[in-house]
């Protein structure tokens, strides 16, 4: 029955149309894995190794891993701090148990700054490859098992302005059909928002993140983090479909490691244990 329940998670969203992307409880934090856009935004440079595991409880558990680096180096600025080119580099690979994805990007973009603002631009050619090892939906499915790759496109922009941010970014632009297993990747449509609000010793940091698809809205994640003299933080948020988010992360010179849980509260929760996300960053902030 739990392996039943597992495969309707991963066909809901892989049957025919690859219908979305693997969510993250700690996207908000800088670099986002959805927008090319950001790096170099608010921080100067930032690396982040990051795993998740989903549907514990369940056999055959969701697993999710994922890294990128990148930002905007001193060589490559110009007279503002903010203007210039940031480059960077992204993988994730996600693995369904009989099904998976890897895709890696290289992201290139430039960041027009004026004043404490700046407005940037990216896009990320790369390729994705696609695959599953036996039939999921039932024996007599017409395609045949295996993998496949395709090249892919993602592009981005994002406004910022002190510790304010704003992003929009398709991922999977080319749409890439997997003609062999009867699949399609559709097009994802994301939006960032977040803004780190001080109070006294102490900061606010509401962050928003939307996801649609070409079959309209899909979900949305929102994260709510309290920081303590940008030492330690600790939050709670929410994401449509039951689910609550609770993270706590700690800072110190230059390093950033988070751990969150999600907490499944819809009818599906008495198979779901829950999702486990772990994430480590090094970060170089700007100097103003």
């Amino acid at each position: 029955m739990k392996r039943v329940i597992l495969l309707l998670f991963a066909t809901s969203t892989f049957a025919c149309y690859a219908q979305q992307d693997g969510t993250s409880s700690s996207e908000g934090f800088n670099t986002f894995r959805y927008n090319p856009a950001s790096y170099g935004a608010l921080e100067k440079f930032s690396a982040n190794v990051q795993g998740r595991l989903l549907y514990v409880g369940l056999s055959g558990s969701r697993r999710l891993l994922a890294a990128n680096v990148g930002g905007k180096f001193r060589s490559l600025q110009t007279s503002s701090n903010r203007t210039g080119i940031f480059l960077g580099t992204n993988f994730q690979f996600d693995d369904y148990d009989d099904l998976s994805y890897l895709q890696w990007n290289i992201d290139i973009g430039y960041s027009l700054g004026f004043g404490n603002s700046a407005l940037r631009f990216a896009v990320s050619p790369g390729l994705f490859r696609l695959g599953f090892t036996t039939y999921i939906i039932d024996p007599y499915y017409p395609y045949n098992s295996g993998y496949q790759t395709k090249y892919d496109m993602q592009v981005g922009m994002m406004y910022t302005w002190k510790t304010f941010y704003a992003g929009f970014s398709i991922n999977h632009l080319t749409a890439p059909r997997m003609d062999s297993l009867g699949f399609q990747i559709v097009r994802q449509y994301y939006s960032q928002f977040g803004y780190k609000i001080p109070i006294g010793e102490y900061y606010v940091y509401p962050m928003l993140s939307l996801n649609a698809t070409q079959g309209g809205f899909s979900y949305q994640s929102i994260n709510y983090f309290v920081y303590k003299k940008e030492l330690f933080s600790v939050g709670v948020g929410y994401r449509a479909g039951g689910t609550i988010i609770f993270g706590a992360v700690g800072q110190l010179k230059g390093f950033r490691l988070g751990y969150y849980y999600d907490l499944d509260t819809s009818p599906l929760s008495k198979y779901n244990k829950g999702s486990h996300e772990m994430r480590l960053t090094y970060f170089i902030p700007y100097d103003n």
